[in-house]
């Protein structure tokens, strides 16, 4: 079972059985204990309440002191001489219990290693940090790429010089996705104008590629 750190939540808990292994209606709030990482086991205060379904089952809503602490969490009934299946959990931050459990994130993911090689992690990162994205402005031709919100500043004439713009599969033009051509020339500018060989098609504004 799975929680979301410092985050409210209410489970089902039992069946609760007295001595002869009859169900027990009657447990209070701290008739249970939860332990956080193998802990000594802790009563829950009233803060936390039960409510009795039927059979010796309860709904346990504990509150978010209950599951502040990432790591294992096992609930048990400390009532002497009564019984009920221990519950294990796992207390998780919220960008894992996000990413893993209800969808509501994504998980933030770092490769220390490729085929298991270091180098070949470091590698990809280094060579990844040289492909640049970029946005079609208006006025582009079908030898000329005019770009708008560019990573990178023109700084010196044909700095992007021989290199290859390829536009993404869902680009906004269909006739130019997949498409690539090589950059013969750039301006100076804070998004710079690239001229290209000749495409099949004009790019619109909106078009998106990538440069490698």
């Amino acid at each position: 079972m799975d929680f979301k750190v410092s985050t409210a939540v209410s489970i089902t808990v039992g069946p609760v059985l007295d001595a002869a292994g009859l169900e027990y209606a009657g447990a209070v709030i701290g008739d249970f204990s939860y332990s956080k990482n193998g802990a000594t086991p802790v009563a829950f205060a009233a803060a936390a309440t039960r409510t009795l379904i039927a059979n010796g089952y309860y709904t346990l809503a504990m509150i978010a002191g209950n599951v502040d602490t990432i790591g294992n969490l096992q609930i048990i009934c400390n009532k002497v001489g009564y019984q009920m299946p221990p519950i294990y959990g796992s207390v998780k931050s919220a960008i894992v219990f996000g990413g893993l459990v209800d969808g509501t994130d994504n998980l933030t993911v770092d490769a220390i290693q490729i085929d298991g090689s270091t180098l070949s992690a470091q590698n990809l990162a280094k060579s990844t940090k040289g492909i640049l994205f970029g946005t079609c402005s208006t006025f582009t031709t079908t030898t000329t790429i005019n770009t708008t919100g560019f990573p990178v500043s023109g700084i010196e004439l044909n700095q992007f010089l021989g290199r290859t713009i390829v536009f993404l599969s869902d680009t906004g033009t269909p006739a130019l996705r997949g498409q690539a051509t090589r950059i013969t020339g750039s301006s100076i500018a804070t998004n710079p104008v690239f001229t290209v060989d000749a495409m099949t098609e004009p790019p619109s504004a909106g078009d998106v590629f990538v440069m490698v």
